[in-house]
């Protein structure tokens, strides 16, 4: 193996060069493909058949950052990276490049307020002012600049259509339950209410309108909120409150966006279990050779025959040989066994997370010599 540490610039090279980020960096999960494809399918083609909405629902290394990066890029991008994302879209899908305006909303940073002119109160950081901010000029906002200030949530036909013209868009809202959590808590009573009625209006309206394509990251239900106790801690030293105060908003938020997203969204994951052996191979080799891939399976499943009943159950499963392929060159119990264990630490960042870890575990056996046929958990540092 030649690790690409050795090869490639840093990390955020990968993520802001589009040829780099395909060619080096993405593995095509099932998940990816299909997210990928349902936006581009209605951005490009039209095709009011793919839900004009999508959830991303996420866990512990859930791919949510690398999905909505590569959202962006191949809708801003396009034509240009068809050879480049070869697996992962079909060329057609790709628009021409900047056909797609792209709207992005991080909701765990950005402010719930925003500053006004002239002095006056700052007003609620809104997301239909967020998304006007993006999509008109400052001269198209000042015929609509009295729904943009008001904290009511749009709802009309009109309004959407202002917003976004015939021009194909795209609606990346990242973190939305961090973000109707803080907004209740600035705007008691109405903050989540109104941002999730106005998820609810955007939704219907792209339902009837081919070239607008909306994608949500919600944390999922065995990590609700991604950061579940660093919002609490953030509501309390930010706002003043007790723990079950804190607890009280963040329950209400959740409350309030899962209603809508439930309802009106189409829920993926974009990377599952059996995915994560391979981004970390993908992230962290130039190549990976089958052929010893195949014989290293072979020579554990003969060992582990001859072992007989002194091994777990799981050395006997028939589909051990292609698992032990598959992960190659991990061991498909040492990714197990980092994702449950690297899961519960609260600090921990998902799949950024593991491949630093296994980077670091690579690196020790390369500079050691060490002549492992799998990394296994014992390898670990």
């Amino acid at each position: 193996f030649r690790s690409k540490g050795e090869a490639r610039e840093g990390a955020s090279s990968l993520y802001s060069d589009p040829v780099a980020f395909f060619r080096d960096a993405t593995h095509p999960t099932q998940g990816l493909c299909t997210i990928l494809d349902n936006a581009l399918a209605r951005l490009t083609n039209g095709d009011l058949s793919r839900p004009a909405m999508q959830r991303l629902d996420t866990a512990f290394g859930g791919g949510k950052t690398h999905t909505l990066i590569a959202l962006a890029h191949a809708a801003m991008q396009g034509q240009p990276l068809a050879e480049h994302m070869t697996g992962i879209v079909e060329p057609e899908r790709l628009p021409e490049p900047n056909l797609v305006q792209v709207v992005g909303i991080i909701g765990d940073t950005v402010d719930t307020l925003r500053e006004t002119a002239g002095g006056a109160a700052p007003k609620p950081n809104t997301l239909w002012w967020q998304i006007a901010q993006q999509t008109l000029s400052s001269d198209q906002q000042a015929s609509i600049q009295a729904r943009l200030d008001d904290a009511s949530a749009p709802a009309s036909g009109e309004f959407f259509e202002t917003l976004f013209g015939d021009r194909p868009t795209l609606i990346i809202i990242d973190e939305i339950a961090q973000y109707l959590s803080r907004m209740e808590a600035a705007f008691p009573g109405v903050g989540a209410e109104q941002s999730a009625a106005f998820l609810m209006s955007l939704s219907t309206y792209a339902a009837g309108k081919p070239n607008v394509a909306v994608v949500l990251s919600l944390a999922s239900a065995t990590n609700a909120f991604g950061s579940f106790n660093k919002l609490i801690g953030s509501l309390k030293s930010t706002h003043g409150f007790t723990d079950a105060q804190a607890e009280a908003i963040v329950a209400d938020a959740q409350k309030s966006v899962l209603d809508v997203v439930n309802r009106t969204s189409e829920a993926t994951t974009p990377v599952q279990e059996g995915d994560l052996s391979r981004i970390m191979a993908k992230r962290l080799f130039v190549s990976v050779d089958l052929d010893a891939a195949h014989e290293v399976a072979s020579a554990f499943i003969e060992t582990y025959r001859q072992a007989g009943t002194d091994l777990p159950a799981g050395a006997n499963d028939p589909q051990l040989h292609d698992r032990l392929v598959a992960h190659y060159p991990f061991h498909p119990t040492l990714i197990e066994f980092l994702s449950e264990e690297l899961a519960q630490v609260e600090s921990f960042q998902g799949t950024r997370g593991l491949l630093r870890t296994l980077a670091r575990a690579v690196r020790r056996i390369w500079e050691a010599k060490l002549a492992f046929p799998l990394i296994q958990t014992g390898h670990i540092d």
